[in-house]
């Protein structure tokens, strides 16, 4: 491929328009930053577009630091500095090549320098600027413990080989060196950098491992010798006052830690294991400031439940969870959201994580005494207005805030289980009467902590034919609404032997997208029976509103169902893509192949049936070819059946191809009596008047069956048909539904 300037080769992707480049372009002049900074700042790309655009110009590989470890003996090549400076990140060395993460691989300036410094050759790779940045925190905070853990082993006169654990001194000296301080703080601090909850310190056998807990999933980090372990246990110990002569027992400690102006609340916990002792620090920063509810994850309908929780002014306030999920902080903001200057607020936390201003916070210690019970007590004379419990773990504890809140108090607690309704029967049993949770219980709070998406680093993920189907089953099935999603693909999905159940809402679903991003969904089959009120069946069964379908293909679908009101009837309106609409249908660049489906009436390869005259269906771009219809009537390559009102047309076909449509009219389950007059369109617009004797063949030229300014009734052989000329009853009806 020759070689294309930047802004040419997203004009030529469709990324963007030959406008906004012009306007880039014009900006770039201005403020002499680079096109692709440019366009990031201005919305009209995303980083990911842009490292795609820049991987195809420049035949550079991208390379995701966040899924491989870096040597720490990299750090060598690339001083912290340059790093820093250009934002790179040396990766692997391979003979005499380094190779070279850039969130800028055509800085050349970059590349000179840290040629200049390594005296290797240099391979750029691209990342994104985010990735990288952490990358050079952790290689080079790494790089940093690495020397301190040598600096350590001079001190004690230790060789460079590993000791067994079994093998080190029961204790140490409680005079720590400082190098094991450094070692300990750096270890602290680069915790905060990379807002982990959690170090864990683990002896195993040969060494002890380092992880942290980074968005709620543990990750290695370092290892510390085996001979250095106690040194390290010991350091920690005296910093949470804890008794470094004792090995043999569990101990908690707790210490203040300060941190680049920040004080970190350490809650350090030891635990004896086979290889020495387990340490684990939980890390609470007392100064970071309070999140807002949008930081918290509240919206919509959970939102609305929360300040309605805040507005009441007595009752028990229960947030339920698992330990570290996020239970304190809720707690913790909404006190600060109810928190003024005329209402008295006291808490009984343990430990006091976060100050609020304007609050009486009280510290447990239940050496002294001083428990949640004795000091809820305490409390109540203190004339409050709201209270704030840390935690309930007894039933005198319980049944105390409870009285509290039907005395007029607002009481906020925390309980440790799975789902907001266990609440109500952990309060049980722990002893509180059912008619006081009755009266004081004002409602529940369950929670989880989710990982976030990295914006920059975020992938597509294609769902299996499984999740897929999960999904379907979702929107029809969990009564929510939603309206207004889009379904996305980011690849083939090939649907095997699964049998899918169409998606349905009717009146809960309306407004929906499907984009297929032009991939394909192959081998799709539907059987079974649709519900009396929701009887289109397809990929979409039955759409309430507007709807959009776009860039998709569907190949070698196989749909077949029966209608479940009256099940001597093969299914009636359906289609391969979408069996019923009542809103403004768009089809684009919709393509349906080597597809088949049964029914009874307004049976289409696309669309089954339009039934509102009031809003408009358009097939634009769309394929319908090597397809084959097993129906009575109304039949068509793109729809069965599109209604008009007063005599208005209300389809449009634009570009569309409709090629060796086969329509199967099958007798051996429909019997047709008498004839019909139908009206139908060609694939030229123009009405063509069929008369119907006999078996109905639809020429598979024609989009659809024929508009509906009439309406057909058909029964069974125990009736006639109202209308005239149609009478249809099932001769077989076993064998259609197993069709």
């Amino acid at each position: 491929m020759a070689y294309m300037r930047l802004g040419d080769l997203l004009v030529a992707s469709g990324t963007i328009t030959g406008q906004q480049l012009e306007r880039a372009l014009a900006l770039q002049k201005e403020t002499k930053q680079r096109l692709g900074d440019v366009l990031i700042q201005n919305g009209f790309i995303t980083e990911a577009q842009l490292i795609d655009a820049l991987r195809v110009q420049l035949g550079v590989d991208f390379v995701d630091l966040t899924a491989i470890s870096i040597p720490v003996e990299l750090a060598q090549y690339v001083p912290r500095n340059i790093a820093k400076k250009y934002c790179v990140v040396p990766v692997k060395l391979v003979r005499n090549s380094l190779y070279l993460a850039m969130s800028d691989p055509l800085d050349f300036v970059a590349q000179d320098e840290v040629k200049t410094a390594s005296r290797k050759r240099i391979i750029p790779m691209i990342a994104t600027r985010k990735a990288v940045e952490q990358a050079i925190s952790r290689l080079y905070g790494n790089e940093g413990t690495a020397r301190v853990i040598e600096e350590m082993k001079r001190e004690a006169g230790s060789s460079s080989d590993v000791i067994p654990a079994q093998m080190a001194q029961d204790t140490a000296d409680p005079q720590e060196s400082a190098p094991t301080i450094r070692f300990v703080n750096a270890l602290i601090e680069r915790a905060y950098t990379e807002r982990a909850s959690d170090i864990h310190l683990e002896p195993q056998e040969g060494e002890m491992v380092v992880r942290m807990r980074i968005d709620g999933l543990l990750r290695r980090i370092l290892t510390v010798p085996a001979d250095l372990q106690n040194t390290v246990i010991s350091r920690l110990k005296i910093m949470g006052g804890m008794n470094i002569a004792e090995h043999k027992i569990p101990q908690d400690g707790h210490a203040i830690q300060s941190v680049r102006g920040h004080s970190l609340d350490l809650r350090i916990s030891s635990m004896p294991t086979v290889y020495g002792e387990k340490m684990v620090l939980r890390l609470l920063d007392k100064s970071a400031q309070a999140l807002s509810k949008s930081q918290l994850g509240l919206e919509g309908q959970d939102l609305d439940n929360y300040n309605a929780l805040l507005r009441n002014t007595s009752g028990v306030i229960l947030l339920v969870g698992p330990t570290g999920s996020g239970k304190s902080t809720t707690m913790c903001n909404m006190i600060r959201d109810l928190s003024r200057e005329e209402i008295n607020i006291v808490t009984l936390e343990d430990p006091v994580e976060y100050h609020i201003p304007g609050v009486s916070q009280c510290q447990i210690n239940e050496k002294t005494g001083m428990t949640f019970a004795s000091g809820l007590r305490a409390i109540l004379r203190q004339d409050p207005d709201i209270i704030s419990v840390g935690e309930i773990r007894d039933g005198e504890t319980a049944s105390i805030a409870m009285r509290a809140a039907i005395t007029g108090h607002l009481v906020f607690s925390t309980l440790h289980t799975n789902d907001a309704v266990s609440a109500v029967y952990r309060l049980k049993d722990v002893g509180v009467e059912p008619w006081l949770v009755a009266s004081a219980l004002r409602g529940v709070v369950s929670q989880r902590l989710l990982r976030k998406v990295c914006p920059h680093c975020k992938k597509g993920y294609q769902p299996s034919a499984e999740e897929l189907a999960l999904f379907a089953k979702e929107v029809t099935d969990d009564g929510k609404n939603y309206s207004g999603y889009t379904l996305n693909l980011t690849n083939d999905v090939d649907l095997g032997e699964y049998l899918w159940k169409p998606i349905n809402g009717y009146k809960r679903l309306s407004g929906i997208v499907v984009n297929g991003n032009g991939h394909t969904i192959r081998s799709m089959k539907v059987r079974g029976c649709t519900n009396s009120s929701l009887y289109g069946a397809g990929f979409i069964g039955d759409i309430n509103g507007a709807v959009t379908v776009k860039d998709i293909a569907f190949d070698g679908a196989d749909v077949f169902f029966v209608n479940y009101a009256k099940p001597q009837f093969a299914g009636n309106v359906g289609g391969i893509v979408l069996g019923y609409t009542y809103g403004t249908t768009l089809f684009e660049n919709v393509s349906v192949t080597n597809s088949s489906i049964w029914g009874f009436g307004k049976i289409g390869i696309l669309l089954g049936m339009g039934a509102d005259p009031g809003v408009k269906v358009t097939f634009k771009d769309c394929v319908s070819k090597n397809n084959t219809i097993h129906a009575a009537y109304d039949m068509g390559g793109l729809a069965g059946m599109i209604q008009r009102g007063n005599g208005v047309d209300n389809a449009s076909v634009e570009n569309c191809t409709v090629e060796n449509i086969t329509v199967d009219y099958y007798e051996e389950c429909v019997d047709v009596q008498g004839k019909a007059t139908l009206k139908e369109n060609d694939k030229n617009g123009a009405d063509v008047i069929k008369e119907v004797s006999g078996k109905y063949w639809v020429n598979g030229g024609y989009y659809w069956g024929g508009y509906a300014d009439y309406y057909v009734s058909y029964g069974d052989s125990s009736y006639d048909a109202p209308v005239e000329g149609y009478s249809m009853r099932l001769a077989n009806s076993e064998y259609c539904v197993n069709k």
